[in-house]
């Protein structure tokens, strides 16, 4: 009996981390890069390592534990936190202080939206949501790092 339990467990955590349909979209290692270096530093159960744009998870590693962390401020210097794009873009609204948002047009079309400059601006238009969400986090980006 607890050889199937372990199982289910193993099967279950396998789930979590490759049914990828379900998830929200984690961020590309150009942007886990870009918002280290705007001081993001909340918990994440993603990372990546300096050099290798490969997607690890808590999960990859029983050494880190199993439970999100900022791996920006860890004692190896070479991970880099990955959030997914909702996450880093509710600390851009919390921390950074910048109004932003997707939304759709009337025609299905998806774009972000960002007020800075006492005036909205927007990206271009995408099929999707996601698509939309990683422009504006990148217009963002853009936005911190002048």
């Amino acid at each position: 009996m607890i050889i199937g339990v372990i199982r289910l467990d193993i099967v279950y955590q396998m789930n979590l981390i490759n049914n990828n349909m379900n998830e929200l979209q984690i961020v590309s290692y150009d942007q886990a890069k870009r918002l280290k270096d705007a001081g993001f530093d909340w918990p994440t159960t993603h990372f990546y390592k300096e050099n290798n744009e490969k997607l690890k998870s808590i999960w990859d590693s029983l050494l880190h534990g199993s439970y999100p962390q900022n791996w920006n401020v860890l004692f190896w210097p070479e991970c880099i936190s990955a959030p997914t794009t909702d996450l880093a873009l509710k600390w851009m609204r919390d921390v950074k202080g910048l109004l932003c948002h997707p939304a759709a047009d009337s025609s299905g079309k998806w774009t972000g939206w960002h007020y800075s400059n006492d005036m909205w601006h927007h990206t271009d238009d995408f099929n999707s949501y996601e698509d939309a969400e990683s422009e504006l986090l990148d217009e963002l980006l853009k936005l911190i790092e002048q």
